[in-house]
């Protein structure tokens, strides 16, 4: 687990879950699971307020965070995790040693109380979270993920039939939806690539991990083989912006034939472009008039009522990148320098 405490990054040493934050959870996944079922923003905004409560109007449920056990500190880097191992992509904010990870196997117990007319709104939100979802900082690589023996799949074998019945358990509404997309809301999508194997915890956290890290930078896949430097990138970012800003090494001259685009800002931004021997051609990409976009890739271990892990990916629709800025390049880009068939 990373930060969860009230200063971004930093653990509550007494009391490292607490309860407004589980409540900031708990509402974020109602919106994305139960609200797709309303119309309209200002429908949404009135069962949200009366179940998690708003600046006018108190909450009608209430969290407690009773019994917290099994605090420990993970300093990093390690205790098992290498500065340069694939753990990297969910901890690297953690690696300038300035703050400690709570180590796995924490327990703790939360009661809620709320209104009988609210029990299948605050029990959807608290199943989306337990499985989906994380406490503290980077969930949607993995980290803080949660288990709950109740809210569990029996095992991998049947997985998507038991998601499929949870969905129209809860009445959740998987396909985009137009309200919340305009807004830049996210909802629960129908995608879930899973690795029925099951492991270990932090087994199936990593197996997640190189599923992605491979999808970016992997040899004779996302890059070429290389020998003692990496292969070059077969992504059309850096040689978009070669072309457009007409530079670049003599030995890295733009692929002419390779698209121009940015394919992988719909992963998350910013994104961050270093050009080795080539600093001139250094630039950030950002969603317009932003300055982040949280990757829509939510990457976590789920744990199975036998106690095992798989690694799962869950895709949350409504939070496309529409428009996207990019550092020395003049104008915004548009949807299709994003997402084209020609990347393929």
């Amino acid at each position: 687990m990373y930060g969860g405490g009230a200063e971004a990054g930093v653990n509550d040493a007494d009391n490292p879950v607490r309860a407004a934050s589980v409540r900031g959870h708990l509402r974020f996944w109602w919106r994305a699971t139960r609200g797709t079922a309303f119309s309209s923003i200002a429908d949404l905004k009135k069962r949200e307020a009366e179940i998690w409560g708003s600046m006018g109007q108190a909450s009608s449920t209430i969290v407690e965070v009773l019994r917290q056990s099994g605090v420990e500190s993970r300093v990093y880097p390690g205790h098992g995790f290498d500065k340069y191992g694939i753990e990297t992509y969910a901890i690297f904010p953690a690696s300038s040693g300035e703050h400690d990870l709570l180590k796995e196997g924490l327990t703790f117990e939360l009661r809620l109380r709320y209104s009988e007319e609210h029990r299948d709104d605050v029990l959807c939100a608290l199943w989306a979270w337990v499985n989906f979802g994380g406490i503290g900082a980077r969930t949607r690589r993995g980290c803080g993920a949660l288990y709950c023996e109740n809210f569990a799949p029996k095992d991998s074998n049947n997985l998507a039939s038991w998601l499929k019945g949870k969905l129209g358990e809860y009445g959740i509404e998987t396909s985009e939806i137009p309200m919340l997309s305009s807004l830049g809301l996210p909802s629960l999508g129908r995608r879930f690539f899973y690795n029925p194997k099951e492991v270990d915890a932090l087994g199936a956290w990593t197996k997640g991990l190189y599923a992605m890290r491979n999808f970016r930078q992997k040899p004779n896949f996302a890059r070429n083989e290389g020998g003692e430097r990496p292969g070059r990138s077969r992504w059309p970012e850096a040689d978009t912006i070669r072309r457009a800003l007409h530079g670049g090494h003599p030995s890295h001259r733009p692929n002419e034939e390779m698209p121009k685009g940015f394919p992988r800002a719909a992963l998350g931004l910013p994104i961050v472009f270093q050009f080795k021997g080539e600093r001139e051609l250094n630039t950030n990409a950002y969603p317009k008039g932003k300055k982040r976009m949280a990757s829509p890739v939510l990457l976590r271990p789920m744990g199975m009522q036998d106690g095992k892990f798989i690694a799962i990916a869950v895709f949350l629709d409504g939070t496309r990148v529409k428009e996207l800025d990019v550092e020395k390049l003049r104008g915004s880009l548009t949807q299709e320098a994003i997402v084209n068939p020609a990347f393929a």
